[in-house]
């Protein structure tokens, strides 16, 4: 479940790497960290009770390890794509 979440998030950001990219300047604008901020507990939520529902994890509290996911998958895909993406950094994002 998780690896598949992995895998659509940073699909969704290199597939599309101009708009990635525009949307991380914008988000660095005033009121712009407002926005990332409801969108990522939105993000968070979501992905918090999805887990919920692995019967692995049962009534586990799961908030921290999402958050510790999401900001992981976001400060990778964030640092290859302000540092340009070539396809082999892009490549290796992917792998990794």
């Amino acid at each position: 479940m998780v690896a598949a979440v992995v895998h659509a998030y940073v699909s969704a950001k290199l597939d599309q790497v101009d708009a990635s990219v525009a949307l991380h300047s914008a988000a660095s604008e005033l009121d712009g960290e407002a926005l990332v901020a409801r969108l990522a507990k939105r993000a968070r939520s979501a992905m918090s009770t999805m887990l919920k529902t692995a019967p692995e994890i049962g009534s586990q509290d799961v908030d921290f390890p999402v958050l510790m996911l999401m900001s992981a998958m976001a400060g990778a895909t964030r640092a290859v794509l302000m540092a340009g993406a070539p396809p082999l950094m892009v490549r290796s994002l992917r792998k990794h």
